[in-house]
């Protein structure tokens, strides 16, 4: 036992100075901290906060540590563009996995951009994907308990959703129900304010433009469109505004492919001048 003093000198390779010592680049601090350099690129070891740092030439841009306001902070930059890259070239593995082993309120991942100026214009998460196979999904949720796979809290001006496709034989949306028992909706729309539940806009004003809405159902003895309405008002309005002889149907009903189609209308409604149900087409009054 004893106490060595040194302030000068060199041990193992180490350069010895008054509080620090030195091997090539590595600098071993008495006031706490352990560094790869005292500049520029480097790792740095600090007891003071107890974090680990890693700086590039200039800034810090990681921070590891109980310490820090997160276990992990990055900061980027303009030399640092990328937060967290991840490379994979094995078939079958994951990225990231965030997992909940506990009963527990846990948010996954939270993205706040909390700039509302116009320049704050990227995108909170962006998917590239160019894979070809059916079942190579850009996006892939798995829902199995209670609650909404999706949830969209929208109190801003612009869409909530906005799907763009460029590629004439992809859908915008395509949402499937393989149950032959439920009776839930596939897509339902609520909607407390004045504005409209559902709007469909055609802007291609070509001769062979598509429907605005189609619908093809294939079950027998229900409905394909069915409309309830339990306060006053329309249950459909159609307003033309077309101004060309051609194709300016209001209600076009084709029916020449069914033998025994047919227009059926049941009202508990009266004419109360003639006390029989109509149909109203304008000032002429259809009789049933």
């Amino acid at each position: 036992s004893g106490t060595i003093t040194a302030t000068a000198g060199t041990i193992g390779g180490f350069t010895i100075g008054a509080t620090t010592i030195t091997g090539s680049t590595l600098v071993l601090d008495s006031t706490g901290t352990i560094k790869t350099a005292t500049s520029g690129a480097r790792v740095l070891i600090d007891s003071s906060d107890n974090l680990i740092k890693v700086y590039n030439a200039t800034v810090e841009i990681i921070s590891i540590g109980s310490a820090a306001s997160s276990i992990v902070r990055m900061t980027t930059n303009s030399t640092n563009t990328t937060g967290v890259s991840i490379v994979s070239a094995t078939n079958s593995t994951i990225g990231i996995n965030i997992a909940s082993t506990s009963d527990v309120t846990l948010t996954g991942i939270n993205i706040n951009f909390s700039s509302a100026t116009a320049g704050n214009s990227s995108s909170s998460i962006k998917i590239t994907h160019n894979g070809t196979a059916t079942t190579s999904h850009s996006l892939e949720l798995i829902k199995t308990g209670a609650g909404n796979a999706i949830k969209i809290s929208n109190t801003g001006s612009s869409d909530s959703i906005s799907i763009t496709t460029s590629n004439n034989s992809a859908r915008g949306m395509y949402i499937s129900n393989s149950s032959t028992t439920g009776t839930v909706s596939l897509v339902s729309f609520n909607q407390d304010s004045l504005g409209k539940i559902l709007e469909l806009i055609g802007t291609n004003s070509g001769a062979t433009a598509a429907n605005s809405l189609y619908v093809s159902h294939a079950s027998a003895g229900v409905g394909a469109v069915q409309v309830d309405k339990t306060a006053d008002g329309r249950g459909i309005g159609i307003t033309m505004t077309g101004s060309s002889a051609a194709n300016q149907d209001a209600l076009y009903i084709d029916l020449s492919n069914t033998s025994t189609g047919r227009i059926s209308v049941i009202t508990a409604v009266a004419n109360k001048s003639t006390g029989t149900y109509f149909i109203d087409l304008g000032s002429s009054y259809y009789t049933i």
